[in-house]
């Protein structure tokens, strides 16, 4: 269960709604729940038809996924914003506080905004919690009513367009109640098996559950058989399809020495026949990989300018060369080089160690290479350090305190010292039972050249990246950080 410890200079009114939301069931913090049992949409309807549907007053772009959904998103957002059209971004789960969730024309709720758009909620929660116990419904989840919220504060703030990202799956997930204007499907691997599935065929069936009929669709799957999946399902509902590495092309250019910023070129052909190409394009990340979740979302924002000409192609190249995620290949510190990012299974860590080696290569981190990894205990560990442990000198492992789905620390040595024995590493492995105990042993003896990374969870980004950065949180000046906790 998600709990949220009171804090003194919390005003009450936020306190009294923060408390009613962190009180109910919350599926991100237990693996104790049973698929599709626990996900059915039916109370999140109810709920929103109370709330007179919000989700039908503007124009939605759903975004499902294993890996990239949340770039994806805020790239999407990013160019709407910047070409002036008033955007609001849906996205899970928070790394610093839950106003992270909702945002606003590149803005993240007030907790004014926040604690008014709960309060609305709450009575017609406990409305259909007493109809729940005479009609044996389901009652709404911390995720159904955080996501109702968003739904609710994007009508009342007067938005155009809405990007929407899954919080599991597709099908079952709280988001896909909406009949979203075009949907997005990021790349496909295997995740959070104990729901969705051991294959990639069974994963890409739920993604592709958001797919509505005659909605056009973009897929950056390229596995095989997630393909065919999406392309089945886009097929049955007559909804036009396009697809990475088949329309949309996407080529890797040669960076600027000492530059970690990625630069390539994309194009593309939209289903009325109409192709694009950008050329020179500019990320702001160091991540090889994010070039096909910035081609999506190119691909994306040219379905939507035929309808929109205020989205032109410098607001796309503004808003990209300003890209900024938290906790995704996010860096915190150059001398020494200080990373974290949000990877949890095996695709996205290969991902980072890409990533890793374009820092080394451009001259940061020629010192120590000293990696942090925790890890909920559902996920593939040993693949994921197969992939992690040639790229260190030390390994500390370590679990996020706040969450129960954390792996013991000494399973994760044990776990790594496996990995070394067969591969004959030579890597220097120790456990460690909290973040702060890592970051208290780990900072003093840090060197100008030494490259740090944290990595494993978003659980443990989101209680390691404030103390690394004390000064990360972004709060209103009303409240105190400790009102607005991590996710647990």
């Amino acid at each position: 269960m998600l709990t949220e410890p009171h804090e003194s200079t919390c005003d009450g009114r936020l306190q009294r709604e923060l408390d009613f939301l962190f009180g109910r069931i919350n599926y991100e913090c237990t693996t104790d729940v049973s698929y599709p049992r626990h996900f059915k949409l039916e109370s999140m309807r109810r709920l929103l038809d109370r709330l007179d549907n919000p989700q039908d007053s503007y124009d939605i772009v759903h975004v499902a996924g294993t890996k990239g959904k949340g770039s994806v998103c805020r790239m999407i957002a990013g160019a709407l914003n910047q070409s002036g059209i008033r955007t609001g971004v849906y996205s899970s789960p928070h790394i610093e506080t839950i106003c992270e969730r909702i945002h606003v024309g590149g803005q993240p709720i007030s907790t004014d905004h926040l604690t008014r758009v709960l309060g609305e909620l709450r009575n017609v929660v406990l409305e259909l919690d007493r109809r729940a116990e005479t009609e044996h419904w389901r009652k709404n989840s911390f995720f159904e009513i955080i996501t109702a919220a968003a739904l609710l504060y994007f009508q009342q703030q007067g938005v155009q367009h809405v990007v929407l990202e899954v919080g599991l799956g597709g099908r079952l997930d709280s988001t896909n109640v909406c009949q979203p204007r075009l949907c997005v499907i990021t790349n496909i691997s295997i995740d959070h098996t104990k729901q969705l599935g051991s294959t990639v065929d069974r994963i890409a069936r739920e993604k592709a559950g958001i797919i509505k009929r005659r909605v056009p669709v973009i897929s950056g799957a390229t596995a095989p058989l997630a393909a065919r999946e999406i392309r089945e399902t886009s097929a049955v509902c007559d909804s036009p399809l396009i697809e990475l590495g088949r329309d949309i092309t996407v080529q890797p250019l040669p960076g600027e020495s000492g530059d970690l910023n990625v630069r390539f070129n994309t194009s593309g052909s939209l289903p009325d026949g109409t192709d694009y190409q950008m050329n020179a394009v500019e990320l702001a990340s160091p991540a090889m990989h994010q070039i096909e979740n910035a081609a999506l979302a190119i691909a994306a924002l040219k379905m939507l300018a035929r309808d929109r000409a205020a989205i032109n192609e410098n607001a796309i190249r503004e808003s990209l060369r300003n890209f900024s995620m938290i906790g995704r290949c996010e860096i915190l510190a150059r001398q020494p080089f200080i990373i974290v990012d949000m990877a949890h299974n095996v695709a996205s860590i290969r991902a980072l160690t890409h990533t890793l080696r374009r820092v080394v290569a451009s001259g940061s981190g020629r010192g120590r290479r000293i990696l942090v990894f925790g890890s909920s205990r559902d996920k593939d560990l040993t693949g994921m350090l197969d992939s992690l442990l040639p790229e260190f000198d030390q390994a500390v492992f370590t679990r996020f305190v706040e969450n129960p789905r954390a792996t013991d620390p000494q399973q994760l040595l044990e776990t790594a010292q496996g990995v070394v024995q067969k591969s004959g590493l030579v890597v220097s492995l120790d456990a460690t039972a909290s973040p702060a105990q890592v970051w208290q042993r780990i900072q003093a003896d840090l060197q100008s050249d030494d490259m740090l990374c944290v990595t494993g969870s978003a659980f443990l980004i989101a209680e390691m990246r404030p103390l690394i950065s004390p000064g990360s949180r972004r709060h209103d000046s009303d409240l105190h950080v400790e009102g607005l906790q991590p996710i647990r």
